[in-house]
């Protein structure tokens, strides 16, 4: 991450995690949360009254390099995202798509960053392989690593290693991600058993979609102590239905991912509405998928809370009175009032320049979605900002 602001204290705003709120000061040191603690001599003061700190958000499940390209209209609903992705290759190479691909992919992997930044996320599983460019301290998020990856039982070896490839170069400890059963046939039904049988499915295993696991799958998965990155948007385009969330929900091995604009909602933000209007679960529930228990499933035990020790990454949103716990929902990204990462404000609405300004932050203005915003420019390249939709330079 860029240079951590000087220590920092924010005063007057309620810190939420899914348990509810507290009103304390926050104090940020290092590009860490310090704890509840009343600011010291010399800290930067920032008032925050009438206003919400939640975590920064964890995407589960993304694929930066693609969110510059058009929504895919490969038809369906399909049987299985593998007929899906056949359906697709004819867009791929024609038009917008076969423009979009020719774009350097360490300028779409940050671009797809600031995609997530501007929605709030500070942390993401990317499902890919890893590019350099992650790597660098301007990146606009952190990204999952290490890690292992397999595109899918049936296409791996055509795309990215084979499970068995995938599995051996998984470092130890590190979490392995997996596309599985993602579809409604029989080949998506017996998927998660065939990994099994390769060794494939633990306590380190994130299965992305998922949508065919069945109760017996679903069972297995828990019982081995795996998880699932749910991305219904995704599903609901491809395949026309999603999993049923509360059993991995209930035993804690669930959590909320975007994949990407080629099949799925336009950000993390979006897709909590897709969770919510799908299988109605609760704002406390929600906000688990995209913190706490997205922390326990990505093995990212210094994200998802605001507590002593955990990077200083947060998001700030005005104090609307009510259950603190439902401040993200139906919440467009132009309304989060700042995006906080490593203890730096990276993105805030204009009235609060002068926090950047005194965090030393270097500054240009741009428009997100019509709202004026102060963005940090090191994280901002003029390459990847121009692939963004709403996203444009404003007048100072």
């Amino acid at each position: 991450m860029s240079p951590h602001a000087p220590p920092t204290c924010l005063t007057g705003a309620r810190i939420v995690g899914p348990g509810g709120a507290r009103r304390t000061e926050l104090r940020l040191e290092g590009g860490r949360v310090a704890g509840d603690a009343a600011h010291r001599t010399g800290d930067l003061v920032v008032p925050l009254d009438g206003h919400l700190l939640l975590p920064g958000l964890l995407n589960a499940h993304e694929h930066l390099g693609l969110n510059a390209f058009p929504e895919a209209d490969a038809g369906g609903p399909r049987a299985s995202a593998y007929e899906w992705i056949d359906a697709l290759q004819p867009l791929l190479a024609a038009g917008s798509f076969r423009d979009v691909k020719r774009v350097d992919e360490a300028v779409r992997a940050r671009h797809g960053a600031l995609k997530n930044l501007l929605s709030g996320v500070t942390t993401v599983a990317h499902h890919d392989p890893w590019l350099a460019e992650m790597g660098d301290p301007s990146f606009p998020v952190r990204v999952v690593r290490p890690y292992g990856w397999c595109h899918s039982l049936r296409l791996a070896g055509r795309y990215g290693p084979t499970v068995e490839e995938a599995l051996a170069a998984t470092p130890p400890g590190a979490r392995f991600f997996v596309h599985l059963a993602e579809g409604t046939d029989a080949e998506a039904a017996g998927e998660l058993f065939r990994l099994d049988r390769l060794g494939g499915l633990g306590p380190a295993t994130v299965l992305v979609h998922g949508v065919g696991l069945g109760e017996a799958g679903v069972a297995r998965t828990i019982e081995r102590g795996a998880a699932v990155a749910w991305c219904p948007a995704s599903n609901l385009r491809v395949l026309g239905a999603t999993l049923d969330p509360r059993p991995l929900l209930a035993a804690r091995r669930l959590a909320l991912g975007s994949d990407s604009r080629l099949s799925g909602a336009s950000d993390l933000l979006a897709e909590l509405g897709v969770a919510r209007e799908n299988a109605g679960l609760a704002p406390e529930e929600l906000l688990r998928l995209v913190t706490t228990d997205a922390a326990a499933v990505l093995g990212r035990p210094d994200a998802g809370r605001l507590s002593a020790g955990a990077h200083a990454d947060l998001v700030v949103v005005r104090d609307e009175g009510g259950d603190p716990t439902e401040a993200l929902t139906d919440l467009p990204r132009a309304r989060l009032r700042a995006v906080v990462l490593g203890g730096v404000p990276r993105v805030a609405d204009a009235d609060l320049l002068p926090w950047l300004e005194a965090a030393g932050v270097p500054v240009r203005h741009v428009l997100l979605d019509g709202a004026p915003k102060v963005v940090d420019a090191r994280l901002f390249t003029e390459e990847a900002s121009a692939l963004e939709p709403g996203l444009s330079s404003a007048a100072e």
